[in-house]
């Protein structure tokens, strides 16, 4: 019978605790205003292995050329993106990324990867405090294809047709961003926050989204990758945006130990059950 009764009152008392982390401690400060500064750096640029032409490689910047003829790059447009962004508020603009795709010539050692680390540095604005530490950052890796341009009318790596859609002037290259998703979630004076990260939604169409198949597996990923298309010969931008919004205050202290002691009890009450 005293098994009976614990086995039913120690579920009860774990779900009471989970009931009480929906209350809150005393928080501090709901911070209304952020200032921010975005810091976007390129680092570990791998390049084919063999190939004519030269690379210059710096921290916001990329780019590669033949022997003779016009240079490719990527890169930040205005790095260190600042401004002020309100707690469940409008989305404000954040770094924009560029991809300078130009005619090279055959056979060019040009880039295959590379990653980018993404910091957002936040400091409340209204009412003013202490900078959040650290600041947020992710690093996303980026696959690039330098895609071989074929005859008119021909296929494309991305499947499409030379001659047709972003294939217009010529097979367009392909960029494969590997990352989960552009959120961040953080505690700041009692509160829990969350900021996204994600591209200008004025943009029409979108730069970024899901890729071909054939375009995934031209930059040997999986199926449903993720990422864009430059056409050949011209300049291609992503404009990112960042919002922040709050999700609620930090659970008590309190009722984050009765939950846990509720659990602690419900296992031993469960392994004296399986003895007896």
């Amino acid at each position: 019978m005293r098994s009976t009764i614990i086995n039913k009152v120690l579920p009860a008392m774990a779900l009471a605790a989970a009931a009480g982390m929906s209350t809150s401690a005393q928080a501090g400060t709901l911070v209304n205003t952020w200032s921010y500064e975005v810091t976007s750096v390129f680092s570990n640029a791998v390049f084919e292995a063999s190939g004519p032409g030269t690379q210059t490689v710096t921290d916001t910047r990329i780019e590669w050329r033949g022997a003779t003829g016009p240079t490719s790059a990527i890169g930040v447009t205005t790095p260190g993106a600042t401004g002020f962004v309100d707690t469940n508020g409008d989305w404000e603009l954040a770094d924009e990324y560029y991809h300078e795709n130009r005619t090279l010539p055959s056979g060019t050692k040009s880039l295959l990867s590379t990653d980018l680390s993404i910091t957002i540095a936040l400091t409340p604005s209204d009412p003013a405090g202490d900078p959040l530490s650290p600041a947020l950052e992710r690093t996303f890796n980026i696959r690039f294809i330098e895609t071989p341009n074929r005859n008119p009318g021909q296929t494309c790596a991305d499947g499409g047709t030379n001659g047709v859609g972003i294939n217009v002037d010529g097979c367009a290259d392909i960029f494969v961003f590997e990352f989960d998703y552009g959120q961040f979630d953080f505690v700041y004076d009692g509160y829990i926050y969350s900021l996204f990260l994600f591209e200008d939604p004025t943009v029409d169409p979108p730069t970024l989204g899901p890729l071909s198949d054939a375009a995934c597996e031209a930059a040997d990923a999986a199926p449903g990758c993720f990422g864009f298309m430059t056409a050949e010969a011209k300049d291609t931008f992503a404009q990112f945006a960042l919002s922040i919004e709050l999700v609620g205050e930090v659970p008590e202290p309190a009722a984050l130990a009765l939950f846990g002691l509720g659990l602690v009890g419900l296992g031993a009450a469960r392994r004296r059950r399986k003895v007896a």
